[in-house]
Order: structure tokens, then sequence, then C-alpha cells
């Protein structure tokens, strides 16, 4: 697929501004990512790189925003092929910085799914809209998030994108933290944590954001909140544990539990891996 983010190419919608017949000064080689795309000069100048064409053809009176075959305007094959510098001729021209594909996405959404961190800073400073939602209830963030991207979700929750927005779709109602728990990706859930988002948040089902990431991937993880750094996440430590279990185990033995005092009551095992995190966190951090 050539600039689209969809793998679906569907019909352009209509376009309202009267086609200027524009001269290409350039005769460009063939292009197998063209070749089955039908598109206009402009889009083929982004293509291949030239804005000094890009600039002549504006200047001639072409449409910033002429859709081509699958609905992509020349912004997002400027923004597909990262060329800030014609992103910004464009915008010079009266390009729409929020138009929609076929999937209903932006610019923004686009670049935020591919992780383009160079574009996504871009587009969020020239003012895109950082909360839009695309076909599938998805925000740039939660596009983010669902590819993995980490480096974008830190950017764009650190540009005040809202981490509460409700995505609905097969799972039920869920923010763009249980989407990362449910992924089982423990590094977005603690940036998204650290930049504010709800650590109670849970899914449809009521799963908690632990919970849903031990299904997801086998570790179990605890998040720590604390008034300076507000929550993060943290695996538990297996020494932690290991202590623990040897407390349960003993019957004569007591262990230190920060400050070295030393209890005269047994410490019974409960079973509950809630209860086990809890203390374990209590023995690391006091």
């Amino acid at each position: 697929m050539h600039a689209a983010c969809s793998s679906v190419c569907r019909p352009a919608t209509a376009h309202a501004k009267p086609s200027v017949s524009i001269t290409c000064p350039i005769a460009y080689p063939p292009s197998s990512s063209l070749s089955t795309v039908p598109c206009s000069a402009l889009h083929r100048a982004i293509h291949h790189s030239d804005s000094s064409t890009v600039a002549t053809l504006l200047r001639q009176g072409a449409d910033p925003n002429e859709p081509d075959s699958c609905g992509d305007t020349p912004m997002f094959h400027a923004s597909f092929r990262s060329r800030p510098e014609a992103c910004q001729l464009l915008l010079s021209a009266n390009a729409d910085l929020e138009a929609r594909n076929s999937s209903d996405r932006t610019v923004l959404a686009c670049a935020a799914l591919r992780g383009q961190v160079n574009m996504v800073n871009f587009l969020v400073n020239a003012g895109a809209e950082l909360d839009c939602l695309d076909d599938y209830q998805r925000t740039p963030l939660m596009c983010a998030a669902n590819e993995g991207e980490c480096d974008i979700v830190d950017y764009l929750a650190s540009a005040n994108a809202d981490l509460e927005v409700s995505q609905t779709g097969v799972c039920g109602v869920q923010t763009v933290v249980v989407l990362a728990a449910l992924k089982g990706n423990s590094q977005i859930v603690d940036t998204l944590l650290r930049h504010g988002a709800d650590p109670n948040a849970t899914s449809a089902a009521g799963s908690s954001i632990i919970e849903l990431l031990h299904r997801s991937s086998g570790t179990r993880y605890a998040i720590v909140t604390n008034n300076k750094d507000g929550a993060h996440l943290e695996v538990e430590r297996r020494v932690v544990a290991r202590e623990y279990e040897m407390m349960c185990r003993s019957q004569d033995r007591h262990r230190t539990i920060h400050g070295g005092s030393t209890s005269n009551k047994s410490i019974k095992r409960s079973g509950s891996p809630t209860e086990i995190t809890g203390l374990a966190m209590k023995f690391q951090h006091g």
C-alpha cells in the first residue's frame, strides 16, 4: 500500500474544489507503489521528494486537498514519506490538517500508528487535533498504544492527549491504559501511569490493569504510588518473593521488615496473589 494506513482502498469522496489543469514540470520514472493508484501531479512530486516541484505546482493552483483514488490527500503522502518540508508547503497553501482517509483517520493518527516520531512532533506543533476518533473509535494515542509505539505514547501524553477517552469495541468500553494492559505491554502501561492515567481503571469485565497484564504476559506486576511521582508499574522482585516464601514456610524464624523490628507473630500464607504482591512491595519499599 502507498500512503494509506488502511489496508482497504475505497473510492475517494467527492471533492468540492473545481479541478485545475496542472502540468507537472518533471517526467518522473515509473513507481511501483503509485502504479495502481491514480493520483495527481502533486502526489507524485511528494512521492519523489521533490519540494521544488511541489512549490511550483501549488503556485500554479494545484489543490492541496485533492484526494487520490484511495482517499489520501497530498498531506497523507507527505507524512507517510516523512517529508515535513512538503507538509509545511501544503499547510501554507491551506491544506486541511484534519482531512480523513478511507479509515476515517487523520494524518496524525496515521503517523502515530506507524511510529513516526518526527512527523507526530511536526503535526502536533502545527496544531493537529489530539483526540479525534477513527472508524474503530480510537484516538491517535490509542493507535500508538495498540501498535506498541511507546515513544509516540509518551510524546502524545506529554502533549496533553486525553488519557481517559473510552473506546467502545469488541472488548467493551476501555481506556488506553486498559488497551495497553490487554496487549501485555507493561512499558506503555507504565508510561501512561506516570502521565496520570487512572491506576484503578478496569476492563469491561471488571479486570484490573494488574490482572490483565498477568494474563497477557504471565508476569506479575504491582502499581506503586507515592506523593512525589504518582503511580508507576514495577515487577515483583524475585528475591522479595523468595524471602516471603521463606517467611511463610518458617515456623520458628521471623524476618525483619524495614527498620529492624521483629514481630512475635507467625506470618501465615494468605494464598492471595494480591496480598502477596502487597507484602512484597511493602518489604521492598517500606
